[in-house]
Order: structure tokens, then sequence, then C-alpha cells
């Protein structure tokens, strides 16, 4: 579905892919700013006290819990509902 959504979005190329937070870390240290908003893809399940705040919000199929989020404005990463409207993601090829 995620998959689907990003290659639309990048005139359907067909590598296009929800982006990974390696990804993002690496356009960050060539001094590149992220300017889009969106969901990417962590790859873990983050707990804080033992409850879990995030699990890329069960891969992607639910819409309860949160997921990581690029806030493009402050440049660093976030959480946010996976029910947030719209649901924006951030694709790299």
């Amino acid at each position: 579905m995620v998959e689907a959504q990003c290659e639309a979005a990048c005139a359907g190329l067909n590598n296009a892919h929800l982006c990974t937070s390696t990804e993002l870390m690496r356009t960050i240290g060539l001094g590149q700013p992220i300017s889009d908003d969106g969901f990417y893809s962590l790859g873990q399940v983050v707990r804080e006290g033992g409850v879990v705040v995030s699990n890329d919000c069960g891969g992607w199929t639910q819409t309860a819990g949160s997921g990581p989020y690029w806030d493009s404005s402050a440049q660093r990463p976030t959480f946010a509902p996976c029910n947030s409207t719209p649901s924006q993601f951030l694709c790299c090829q």
C-alpha cells in the first residue's frame, strides 16, 4: 500500500519506497535539509517505560498508535498519531 503511494508520488518510478531513518540521517549528514513532513520507516518498536510509543503503525496497516514522523520545520524526528489526516509519507528513490 505505502510503496504504491510512493511510486505514484514519484512519477511512477518503480523503485520508490518509504524512506528509512538511515536515509533521512544520511541526507541530513550531507547538509541537505528535508523539506517535507511525513512518516518514515523506523523498522523497530520503540518503548518508553515498557509502553510501546511507536511501531511503524503496525507495519503501516493500522490507524491506532503512533509512528515515526519527520518534522521539517524543526528538522528533527518525532512521533505522530497513525490516524493523522492526511496521511503523508516521505518517499525515497
